[in-house]
């Protein structure tokens, strides 16, 4: 009376224990033990059961056709405080022939039985575990065991076997430039007989034998910036092969990022985030001595060390020219020689992050932009040197990078990056110098009932124009007419250690011009001594709303990242808004004009305190000067 058994039409059994202790059943030639309220099914396409196993716990499975699901439990019974017996959880789904995905959902002590998996074809597995969006992020070790398939933990996972293990995928390490044998001859600017090398190593995963194409770009991806394309020819499965790039070196003099990329012959490389690997050089090809054009100006850094501090200064070269001469950027490097406690001995090194804008009315003349590191107190010397109609490759990348879309681009440099779409700045987070830390902020936005407070969507770019990018300055004017009809300019200056911005409006638009929506929890000071926690724990202002008339500065700190915003022009206030998910604070000044509104913006790395804001505040207000030397 305690099992309950029925059987249908299509050949399906169920058998029920409902009795208060487990029971021992037969169904269709298998043994079950079933705990209290468990059950199992056979059936022609199904297989289920709730069975109490040898270890004293709870096990659930199913088995279908494309489908497999097993569970670990201490119990069955419901609570209702949230919280759940379950210990382990893993659900695999076939795609296709040779395909699974599995997610685990917890624990990873369950390994998928060897039953299920003889729908794999034979061979060797490709197993990949995927992120978030379900790309294919890792390679995973895969090999079915007496037991089955065990995976390393919670996550989700895809399998590949017999010929969908075969397609490619390739994995590219790029080494280092080898210049050793090479050296720079004074006075001469004709190529030596030595080429510099670049190795690159090709993996080769796919359980089959492969052969793929290496392509070498300088500093970005684009068929304008192709050096060399080399065959890798025939890689076996599981082997390494090298290509070596050869380079000219009469053909570089600057700071370059090398950039490889594999592509398979046939088919498409099942994890092609890894097909592409890069190193940056400092290639010193020419000596000083050899540049026919040579000004020198010296800097006496302050109380605080430089850290990629930008410096701007005039350079003249129209009484070493003639008259209708003149330079191209491209003409121009800059070299830097410190002396301090801290660089004795230091000898001239090129400045990776230079550049030269011509004058427009005599290009002889024009402004070299850079960004240096020096000790405090430290005497630095920088040697700005050209020779018309170099003929090399352009030195460093630029800053800024437009995308395919009008109003996209993306912006990199060593403190922060960012991304603007429909001419809006977004994705604000560290830079190259604090890797593997996620965007805090979503995006700056013009705020107001009449425009929109959250977002600009209605609004019609105009102009989204650059009009300068180097690797030190990029700058960039964006115009916008927002959905009441008030059009704004924002202008853009990226350096490396910050970015300004400049807002200026032709009408009414509320008052907060660059409010900024964040989504990291977060500490918050100001120069007024007003602190908060942005975690939309604070209600609706934070205590931070209207407490600081003619701001300074305000800062946040969070784990693994900070910033702070200095005015560089009169406001009224601060403004706070709490946000709604996934925006945790909406932040920014209140603006007492339509025009000359400007900021600065500092993103650093992870800060104990909040003394970097000071700092930050003397910096963006500190004007640095060079005096010209004689040669």
């Amino acid at each position: 009376r305690c099992l309950q058994q029925t059987d249908f039409a299509d050949g399906s059994s169920i058998v029920v224990n409902i009795a208060d202790e487990p029971r021992d059943v037969v169904l269709k030639g298998r043994r079950y033990r079933l705990c209290p309220n468990g059950f199992a099914v056979d059936g022609p396409k199904l297989r289920q059961q709730l069975v109490l196993g040898d270890d004293g716990l709870i096990h659930a499975e199913v088995h279908a056709p494309n489908f497999f699901y097993q569970a670990v439990m201490k119990d069955t019974l419901p609570r209702m405080d949230g919280t759940s017996s379950l210990l382990a959880m893993t659900i695999v789904n076939q795609e296709a022939k040779n395909h699974l995905k599995i997610a685990i959902v917890q624990g990873n002590s369950l390994p998928i039985p060897t039953d299920f998996l003889k729908q794999l074809g034979r061979g060797k597995l490709l197993v990949y575990r995927l992120d978030e969006d379900g790309k294919r992020s890792e390679r995973i070790s895969g090999v079915i065991g007496p037991e089955g398939l065990q995976l390393p933990g919670v996550g989700n996972y895809e399998v590949f076997s017999g010929d969908l293990a075969k397609q490619p995928d390739f994995q590219l390490f790029l080494g280092a430039l080898d210049d050793s044998g090479f050296a720079a001859v004074p006075h001469v600017f004709a190529a030596v007989p030595h080429v510099f090398t670049l190795p690159a190593i090709v993996a080769n995963h796919s359980r089959a034998a492969q052969r793929a194409d290496v392509k070498l770009y300088l500093n970005e991806i684009s068929d304008e910036r192709l050096l060399q394309s080399l065959p890798t020819g025939r890689i076996a499965a599981g082997k390494t092969a090298t290509v070596t790039f050869k380079l000219n070196p009469a053909e570089f003099c600057g700071n370059y990022t090398f950039i490889a990329v594999v592509t398979p012959r046939k088919g498409n490389d099942l994890a092609p985030a890894d097909n592409t690997s890069s190193s940056t050089c400092l290639i010193e090809s020419l000596p000083l001595s050899s540049w026919p054009l040579r000004a020198s100006f010296a800097l006496r850094t302050g109380d605080e060390d430089a850290r990629w501090l930008p410096l701007s200064f005039p350079v003249d070269f129209s009484s070493q020219l003639p008259a209708g001469g003149g330079l191209k950027p491209n003409d121009v490097r800059v070299y830097q020689r410190i002396t301090s406690p801290h660089h004795a001995g230091y000898s001239e090194q090129q400045l990776p992050l230079a550049q030269f804008t011509p004058a427009a009315d005599d290009a002889r003349r024009g402004q070299i932009t850079l960004a240096f590191n020096a000790a405090a107190h430290s005497d630095v010397i920088f040697t700005v040197v050209a020779k018309p109609g170099l003929s090399m490759h352009p030195s460093d990348r630029p800053q800024l990078q437009l995308g395919k879309g009008l109003g996209d681009a993306t912006v990199c440099t060593e403190t922060y990056q960012l991304a603007f779409q429909d001419g809006v700045l977004m994705d604000l987070a560290p830079g190259r110098a604090f890797p593997g830390q996620a965007p805090f902020l979503r995006h700056f936005v013009v705020s107001s009932a009449e425009t929109g407070w959250s977002n600009e969507d209605q609004g019609v770019i105009k102009r989204f124009e650059v009009l300068e990018n180097g690797p030190a300055k990029s700058s960039l004017v964006v115009v916008k007419t927002l959905k009441n009809g008030t059009t704004y300019t924002k202008t853009y200056t990226f350096l490396p250690d910050r970015f300004e911005v400049a807002i200026d409006l032709d009408g009414p638009a509320g008052s907060t011009y660059n409010r900024g929506f964040y989504r990291l929890t977060a500490d918050y000071l100001d120069n007024g001594g007003t602190k908060g926690r942005m975690d939309n724990s604070v209600g609706e202002t934070g205590g931070i709303s209207g407490r600081n008339p003619n701001p300074q500065w305000f800062a946040l700190r969070g784990d693994g990242w900070a910033h702070s915003c200095v005015a560089l022009s009169t406001f009224g206030n601060i403004t706070y808004w709490d946000g709604d998910p996934p925006n945790l604070g909406q932040l920014g000044f209140n603006s007492k004009s339509r025009s000359g509104n400007r900021m600065v913006y500092f993103i650093h790395g992870q800060q104990d305190d909040f003394s970097f804001a000071e700092n930050d505040a003397l910096r963006a207000k500190e004007t640095l000067s060079v005096t010209p030397l004689a040669d």
